[in-house]
This record gives C-alpha cells, sequence and structure tokens, in this order.
C-alpha cells in the first residue's frame, strides 16, 4: 500500500516564485511632492476607485489643509483579503483638467503626476500624500485624477504535502558489511520515490555502506517555516545507529549540507519506520537531494547493509504562482482619450483656526466687554466667521433670548405689539467685530441660529463685543468659529 505518490510536472517552488515575482512587479519608487505633516481642514471625502473600469476595489480619500491638498488610498477590505495590494499610485491636481498632464490625443500619463509613489511589498492602504495648492488658482473647485495599480498572486497547489521525488538523478550503491552484494529486493533505487508503508523488503532502498543516491523533485521543495523535508528510514524491530548524510541543491553541481539522518527516532504512525527532518537553510528551493549513507559498520552484523532509506517527502504544499494585474482609476468624468481613465472634481474647504466665546458682558450702557480671537488674521487671506447659538438678555419667560443677528420679543417690547424674532435697527443685541456693526449672512432670520460673514485678515487679531444697554441681566454666550479660507 502506497500512502503518497508524486505525479506532478515541474515547476518553481512556491516561496522562491513569490519572492521573485514581487521583486520584478514593481519598481523603484519615485515620489515628487508628498508629505504627512498636514491637519486636514474638514472631513475626508470619498471617492470609489474602480479597477477594469466597474470593479470597486477601494477609495481615494482627498482633503485639504491651508496650503495643500493630501490624498490616501485604502483597498476595500474583502479586496485586501483576497490577496489584492496596491503597488504604485499616482495623483495630480489642477485648477483645470488640462493641468492634469496628458498626451496629445487626451490620454492621461500617470508617471507625469504630481505625486507617484510605489511599494515593495505591496499595501492595503497609504500614508497621506499632499501638493501644494498653487497662488495663482483662482477657484475653490478643483479637478484630480487618481490612479493606482492593484496586484495579487494567484496560486494554484500541485501537490500536498507531504509529496515525494519524481526522479533517480544518479544512485552508486555500496556494499554489505561483509563485501557482499546488497539483496536484490532491497537495491531497486525507485523504491524512494513512494513513501511505502507496507512492511516489505521492497519498501526501501539499502544505500549500502558509503552508498549514495540522489533523486530529483520536478515540483522544487519550498523553503518554508519550519522544516522542509523529511527523511524516512526503516529499521524493523531493535538495531544499532545507521546514519547518513543529507545534502540539498538547485542545479545537482552545488550541494549544501543540511545534517545527518539517523533511525532513532520513530514514525508516530509507523513504528517500523524513523524519520528525521531538516530546514533548507539558506537555499530558497531545493530540486535535488542527495542522501550518503555514513553509518558505522563495528556494531553491525555482518550482512549488515547500511541506510535503509524509504523515501525523502517535502512538508510544504507545491504550488504554480502567476501575478494579477489591474490598473484602477477614479471615473467621474472621462479625458478626452480613448481609454477608460478618468478623473474627479474636489472642492477646498476652509479650515477652523480659531473659537471665540462671545459673552453678553459689559459696563453699562453699551460699554460692551471686548472677546479677542486668539490668533491673527494674515494679510493677503480672506476668513469666514460662523456665529452661532443663542444667549439671554433679558428674564421674559421664553423671550429675551438674542443670537448673532436677532433677538426674540415678547407682544409687551415687540414692535406694533406683535410678539416674534427681530433685527434692531441700531444693531444693539448683535455681534460687533472691532467696535462696529456687521451685515453677517443671511440677513434674514435663521431659525438654527448660525450667521457667516467673510472678512479679509489684516494682521492683527479681532474683537468681537454684544452691545446693549443693560448687561446686568444677561446670561451665556455666543460662539464664533473663524475658519481660513485655502
Amino acid at each position: 500500500m502506497s500512502r503518497f505518490r508524486s505525479k506532478f510536472v515541474a515547476l518553481v517552488a512556491a516561496t522562491a516564485l513569490l519572492i521573485s515575482m514581487f521583486a520584478m512587479a514593481v519598481p523603484a519608487a519615485a515620489t515628487e511632492d508628498s508629505c504627512v505633516e498636514c491637519e486636514p481642514c474638514g472631513e475626508w471625502m470619498e471617492y470609489p476607485l474602480y479597477a477594469g473600469q466597474d470593479w470597486c476595489i477601494g477609495t481615494v480619500l482627498v482633503n485639504n489643509c491651508l496650503d495643500k491638498v493630501c490624498v490616501k488610498y485604502v483597498l476595500d477590505p474583502e479586496v485586501a483579503a483576497d490577496g489584492w495590494l496596491l503597488t504604485e499610485i499616482h495623483f495630480s491636481i489642477g485648477e483645470e483638467v488640462a493641468n492634469i498632464p496628458q498626451t496629445k490625443k487626451g490620454n492621461p500619463i500617470p508617471g507625469k503626476f504630481n505625486v507617484r509613489d510605489c511599494f515593495n511589498p505591496g499595501v492595503t492602504e497609504t500614508d497621506p500624500y499632499c501638493v501644494d495648492i498653487e497662488e495663482c488658482w483662482e477657484s475653490d473647485e478643483l479637478f484630480f485624477a487618481a490612479h493606482a495599480v492593484v496586484k495579487r498572486m494567484d496560486c494554484t497547489v500541485l501537490a500536498e504535502a507531504p509529496y515525494a521525488g519524481t526522479s533517480i538523478e544518479s544512485v552508486a550503491q555500496g556494499l554489505c558489511k561483509d563485501g557482499s552484494m546488497v539483496a536484490a529486493e532491497r537495491s531497486v533505487p525507485e523504491a524512494v520515490l513512494t513513501w511505502d508503508t507496507d512492511k516489505l523488503p521492497t519498501d526501501f532502498f539499502s544505500l549500502g555502506f558509503g552508498g549514495e543516491i540522489v533523486i530529483g523533485f520536478d515540483c522544487c521543495i519550498a523553503n518554508g517555516d519550519g522544516c522542509d523535508i523529511r527523511v524516512v528510514e526503516d529499521t524493523w524491530g531493535v538495531y544499532p545507529p545507521e546514519t547518513a548524510e543529507v545534502f540539498a541543491s538547485m542545479d545537482g553541481v552545488n550541494w549544501t549540507p543540511l545534517g545527518e539522518a539517523n533511525n532513532l527516532t520513530r514514525d508516530a504512525m509507523y513504528d517500523w519506520q524513523t524519520v528525521s527532518e531538516f530546514d533548507l537553510g539558506i537555499l530558497p528551493s531545493a530540486k535535488y537531494i542527495k542522501v550518503v549513507d555514513t553509518t558505522d559498520p563495528a556494531p553491525l552484523p555482518a550482512n549488515a547493509d547500511g541506510y535503509d532509506l524509504n523515501t525523502v517527502v517535502a512538508l510544504h504544499n507545491c504550488v504554480t504562482c502567476k501575478m494579477l494585474c489591474e490598473s484602477a482609476w477614479v471615473t467621474w468624468a472621462g479625458f478626452a482619450g480613448k481609454n477608460w481613465a478618468g478623473y474627479a472634481t474636489y472642492t477646498l474647504q476652509p479650515c477652523l483656526v480659531d473659537t471665540v466665546l462671545v459673552y453678553p458682558t459689559g459696563d453699562n450702557p453699551y460699554m460692551a466687554d471686548e472677546w479677542w480671537s486668539n490668533i491673527t488674521l494674515d494679510s493677503g487671506r480672506d476668513y469666514r466667521l460662523v456665529a452661532s447659538g443663542t444667549y439671554r438678555f433679558a428674564n421674559w419667560g421664553e423671550y429675551g433670548i438674542a443670537d448673532a443677528q436677532f433677538n426674540y420679543r415678547d407682544a409687551a417690547h415687540a414692535p406694533g405689539g406683535i410678539a416674534g424674532w427681530y433685527e434692531q435697527a441700531s444693531a444693539r443685541l448683535q455681534i460687533w467685530m472691532d467696535g462696529a456693526a456687521v451685515d453677517w449672512q443671511p440677513p434674514t432670520y435663521n431659525p438654527e441660529h448660525i450667521y457667516t460673514l467673510e472678512v479679509a485678515g489684516a494682521d492683527s487679531p479681532v474683537a468681537f463685543t454684544i452691545s446693549d444697554d443693560q448687561y446686568s441681566d444677561n446670561s451665556g454666550y455666543l460662539t464664533v468659529d473663524i475658519y481660513a479660507l485655502p
């Protein structure tokens, strides 16, 4: 009965193949503008990344800080779990589609994009890469192209471990201790190409003292985790030590010693067999195994014939692999060229740079306390102020509250005796800036109590006040968020 038989074609070992294919597939990195020192101004905007035009493999995320636009790539978890990895990314952005490098026919040229990088080994997610916002850009809406290359090693198991060799490359059988020939039934080299467990003399090949055999593996032995080969020997009953030196080679010429096999460790299932296991060491894989008898004949009987080799088996699966490769794009709109590459738009987000709490306090009348920004508003940059919330200016029950622009008055204190939200003609109870009333937008009452104002920086901080003729009954505060515009 045969437990394992090998019937497989010649292929390079899985480990060596994986290493070499990834090494050849990914070029050296070439990144032009990249950084990770950019604090995002808002939420990362997500754009689906498509491979093969209609397979969504992940997401491209875009954000900006004050002077840079940043991008990062993230593979879908299921795609990554299937073995796909990002090996190249390319990103370009400009005020017009024409700013993205293209051929004369309108096809994009990823190799000339602002951001170019590659990864070996591949990654499932990149760090952020940032591109400077050009001073000449006048629009907040920008056009960008985001390209990626994803790869996956597709492997097929050709032989499940343990599997035996497929050929006898050479054999030089030694003699018995008394100088006689080894028995014919114990002298068939091909017996070692099968792990036989019938406990018959034909199950193994006796090397004879000083003899050797070279076994070929069409499916190369991979150097994987732990031991890589097992040498099986037959020793029936109690018997003195028998040993053999074991070597491995990729070319059958240069040999690497692996160690000495013996007949001391019994197989867990077949106790008339012994096993010795070895690691390939510095070899990434091996195509040939040589076993050389080193048995000391002294303690053995006259008819002893040296190490009885049953088989040599590989302990890792034999696989064949090929590299799968896909090109991927963010494709909201297509370029003028004939390929399916695309581009998308991104609108620059304002950056929150300060928050000021404005309290309705002061010295009567109209001597409001000033609440200053913590930062200087730089000259040459525009800012957006966002005022929000409500405060109390009078103890009128549900009335007597105000926001940055309007105040809520009961009938006894409202124009025409009609309760409601009003804007004072004197801008009293509103948020003022630098001692003057300002036109918060929208000019009509906003039930969300949120108003905005765009101002130009003047290399100075700004002060906010709430003008009132009576501060003693005021409470609460309003919030002014200051955003720098890119």
